[in-house]
């Protein structure tokens, strides 16, 4: 097995860990939030939904990281006499230098629209800032090789804040953040 393979899986498996970490603590802290009534859909429902769900996906990532590490392992040792050094594509190296650089940007592009949107939601709510904030990643998620489709996301980003506050609003009776303006 080559030694970037292995690190993939090794990083692969150390993600899966971190997540189940911080799904397990953010489970332990929903039982912190305090109730006004014990009513099957209270405050706790979403959080707990969500954060078994975390849980469930880490568990999912560290299994199949465990699983596909174990079959490469195998595969490599029965092929290991048929090994060829392979030669450096010069090439190949710069398209993968600049995807990483890519990746990088979008990272960091996102963790500032995640700023911006926690900064933001107190000042104009829940519906205008979401939908800034899911316009905003559909954008920055969608690779380049991709079409962007910005009426498609314009739909997404405004009818996604809708449904989530009328379900919250008028089914589960959870009140969604206002802000001061709206």
């Amino acid at each position: 097995m080559q030694k970037e393979e292995k690190f993939s899986f090794t990083r692969e498996i150390v993600v899966g860990v971190v997540v189940f970490l911080i799904a397990a603590g953010y489970l332990i802290s929903t039982s912190m939030i305090q109730l006004r009534s014990e009513t099957l859909l209270s405050a706790r429902l979403i959080p707990n939904i969500y954060g078994t769900i975390l849980l469930g996906l880490a568990i999912m990532q560290i299994g199949i990281s465990l699983i596909t590490l174990y079959r490469k392992k195998k595969i490599a040792r029965s092929n290991l006499p048929l090994q060829k050094t392979e030669e450096v594509d010069l090439e190949k190296v710069k398209e993968l230098a600049k995807a990483r650089k890519g990746a990088i940007i979008n990272v960091t592009l996102v963790g500032i629209l995640m700023i911006a949107y926690c900064i933001i939601l107190p000042i104009v709510g829940f519906i205008i800032s979401s939908i800034g904030l899911l316009y905003g990643l559909s954008m920055l998620l969608t690779p380049n090789y991709a079409k962007k489709r910005y009426v498609l996301c314009a739909v997404f980003s405004i009818v996604t804040p809708l449904i989530t506050h009328f379900i919250f609003n008028n089914l589960l009776f959870l009140m969604m953040p206002r802000g001061i303006l709206f």
